[in-house]
């Protein structure tokens, strides 16, 4: 007999889920001074190596030909601020990497959320669009700036980028000196003799199917000692079944779910019979409005399943976890809420007994 289930939702914690992609957008050049990309393609360099003592262009400062050298490749040599030798980035010159990042509270500016990050993390080139493009854009949808002034409450993005401006041009730039090139990967692991060939199962593509999977979980679901294929489809805003009959693969559905996400297989209702419990994101772009839950698709036998909304309106749910929390001797499910910039929760669903 299954028991009527009644679930409980709690918050364990609120977590800081932010995510630091480098993303490829337009490049925003330099108030005052039109970019130029020289034929090299690369950005210009000011140090040969990190563990420098005292920046290499101190001693250049003072050279004519200092503009010209060292900034030319992005910059015109006729912008007022390459030319003034006053002007607070050539200032920076003549501080090392540590000092630099401590003039502009670098940690503060940019490890408030996450840990720092290093230079050499991305290539020289990664740099503007990763900062300028893209971290701005966090920070301002944050509604909190740790040290850049003004705080971007009340004003529009580009509003507050033309008044924090001299601020996001002295990190960038910190970056850009202090980064490679290119990045140093580890090298290649060893080749192994194992081999794979892909093999496309189930619903194949075609003109009206378009597939997005958010996730692939293989398990017995039917319990006869083979393995399926239990996939969670973004596009079809479903969750299906591949197994294999008659030495084919087959696909059929299992339930709707908007977003589904993570799943996981087990008897979570008493039954006998295996259930599935689905992290529904809610939204295939990110938001941190309330669109995320989780469903649960309880098998009615013979490989029926009906669907059920244990948990909506929080923030995009990227897990969903079975374990006896409470140590009841009954299931109950621990949920990641990723949400995107200011939402992050772990909580948990209490399974009660209703009658």
């Amino acid at each position: 007999m299954s028991k009527r289930q009644q679930t409980v939702w709690a918050v364990v914690g609120p977590l800081s889920l932010l995510l630091v992609l480098p993303t490829a957008f337009l490049a925003l050049a330099p108030r005052g001074a039109p970019s130029s990309v020289s034929t090299s393609g690369q950005l210009p360099r000011a140090h040969p190596v990190h563990d420098a003592s005292l920046h290499p262009l101190h001693a250049r400062l003072a050279e004519p030909s200092f503009a010209t050298e060292a900034c030319s490749s992005c910059h015109s040599t006729e912008s007022g601020s390459i030319r003034d030798k006053d002007h607070f980035l050539n200032e920076r010159a003549l501080l090392d990497q540590t000092a630099w990042a401590d003039s502009i509270q670098l940690t503060a500016k940019c490890g408030s959320c996450h840990r720092l990050v290093d230079a050499d993390q991305l290539p020289t080139d990664r740099w503007e669009d990763t900062l300028i493009n893209f971290m701005s854009k966090v920070v301002y949808h944050l509604e909190q700036a740790p040290t850049f002034h003004p705080a971007p409450t009340g004003r529009s993005y580009s509003e507050w980028m033309e008044q924090t401006h001299d601020q996001w041009m002295d990190v960038l730039h910190y970056y850009l000196v202090f980064s490679e090139p290119e990045t140093k990967l580890p090298p290649d692991p060893p080749v192994t003799g194992v081999r794979f060939e892909p093999t496309a199962v189930g619903v194949g593509l075609g003109p009206h199917v378009h597939h997005q999977i958010g996730n692939v979980n293989i398990v017995d679901l039917d319990q006869n000692g083979e393995p399926d294929v239990v996939v969670s489809d973004f596009n079809r805003h479903r969750v299906t079944w591949i197994r294999r009959e008659d030495n084919e693969w087959k696909e059929r559905p299992l339930g709707r779910v908007a977003y589904p996400g993570h799943t996981a297989v087990g008897d979570f209702t008493g039954d006998g019979r295996p259930d599935i419990v689905v992290a529904d994101v809610g939204s295939n772009n990110a938001t941190d409005d309330n669109v995320g839950g989780v469903v649960l698709l309880t098998n009615e036998g013979p490989m029926a399943f009906s669907a059920r909304t244990l948990l909506d309106g929080v923030g995009r749910v990227s897990d969903v976890r079975p374990g006896d929390v409470d140590r009841d001797g009954d299931v109950d499910f621990i949920v990641g809420v990723f949400g995107f910039l200011k939402k992050g929760q772990i909580g948990w669903l209490e399974q009660r007994e209703d009658g």
